[in-house]
């Protein structure tokens, strides 16, 4: 964990925006959720959240 908040920290400072997904979060029973918050937080990056869920 210590490792990604260095590697989160370097690649915040090169202007990326760091989103971890992990393995449980791609189970059966959060698929749908976490596909959800991938693509809002793509939508805000592009300014077209209403479009893309809609």
């Amino acid at each position: 964990m210590q490792r990604d908040r260095e590697v989160t920290t370097q690649l915040e400072t090169l202007g990326w925006r760091v989103v971890r997904i992990w393995e449980h979060e791609l189970k059966k029973d959060s698929f749908g959720a976490t596909v959800y918050r991938i693509v809002r937080l793509l939508g805000e990056a592009a300014g077209e959240v209403e479009f893309l869920l809609e």
